[in-house]
């Protein structure tokens, strides 16, 4: 959770809004929390917590739809790359290949996109298709606004922003070690049980278990990502009578754990914005000082922003 932390930080000083790391977990946390357990629409209410996280901390819409596309990007290639991995150490090339085509097909179409918008001429391209789909959105939602307007704001203020060499690599690193972090803790917990560690499968375990996890029919995966991790721990090679409490032990810490630290830090956070609005001249738990007029340091949204997340890291 700490490496996803960092790398929010990294991609919101890309844009000139400098944010604590405390700050970073806080959102970090919280939005985990309400991404994993809320059904079918956790993600879209998770992305909607956190643009409105970000706009407390003075991003606007081109640099929060920039961060949450970078680090969507980063975190989904470096999950492909471990799953890529997994397959090729236990000897399934088939399992290796879809990884390559599942990871290609999710990503090149929008680095495809941010590309395309460095560029004049394909700029207007983008603009003109990306205002098509607010202006089909905008009908469904029966909202007034321009979507033309919308889409050059929000293109033009993506293009002018980029990563330098040395925040990339920062950047990958952080989100591999996400994922590298959060399988060793399934490692801790077999070995905790006094089962030997099968290193060579870990990784093809471990991304069954995170596969489970998306399909999201449960609050967090419950019941679906216990079976499956259990599944695949068994086909490695643990004992059947081990399998299931190393996944419950796993879950419970690197899962259960995290989300009641989420929930505490959502609705703490829900709380202090409240009482920022309403007393005035009161100080943020972050260090913010408010005015007399509740609304003076909290930017409300120009426009509606919708942004679906791709993959932002394990629960």
């Amino acid at each position: 959770m700490a490496s996803f932390a960092y790398v929010q930080r990294i991609a919101l000083a890309a844009g000139g809004v400098q944010i604590s790391l405390r700050q970073a977990l806080r959102i970090t946390y919280s939005s985990n929390a309400v991404s994993v357990t809320v059904p079918v629409a956790g993600a879209a209410a998770a992305t909607a917590n956190t643009v409105s996280e970000y706009r407390h901390q003075g991003a606007g819409s081109g640099l929060i739809a920039w961060t949450l596309t970078i680090t969507g990007i980063f975190s989904t290639v470096s999950f492909a790359l471990i799953t890529v991995t997994g397959a090729v150490f236990s000897g399934n090339s088939a399992a290796a290949v879809g990884g390559i085509v599942a990871a290609l097909v999710g990503i090149v179409p929008i680095i495809g996109a941010l590309l395309a918008i460095r560029r004049a001429p394909s700029r207007v391209m983008v603009v003109r298709l990306f205002g098509a789909a607010l202006r089909l959105s905008f009908r469904l939602i029966r909202k007034p606004l321009h979507p033309e307007e919308t889409a050059q704001r929000l293109i033009n203020d993506l293009a002018s922003y980029h990563l330098g060499g040395r925040a990339s690599v920062k950047v990958a690193l952080l989100a591999t070690s996400n994922w590298l972090l959060d399988a060793a803790c399934l490692g801790a917990a077999i070995a905790a049980l006094g089962e030997p560690v099968p290193w060579r499968l870990m990784f093809a375990i471990y991304g069954a278990g995170i596969g489970a996890a998306a399909i999201g029919f449960t609050p967090a995966g419950i019941g679906i990502v216990e079976v499956a991790l259990a599944s695949a721990l068994t086909a490695g090679g643990l004992q059947t009578s081990s399998a299931l409490p190393v996944a419950l032990v796993y879950r419970a810490v690197s899962c259960w754990m995290m989300l009641a630290v989420g929930w505490f830090v959502f609705l703490r956070s829900r709380r202090h914005l409240s009482d920022h609005h309403v007393h005035a001249g009161d100080v943020s738990p972050d260090g913010i000082s408010t005015s007399n007029d509740p609304t003076a340091s909290y930017e409300e949204p120009e426009e509606p922003m919708r942004i679906t997340s791709i993959v932002n890291g394990p629960e």
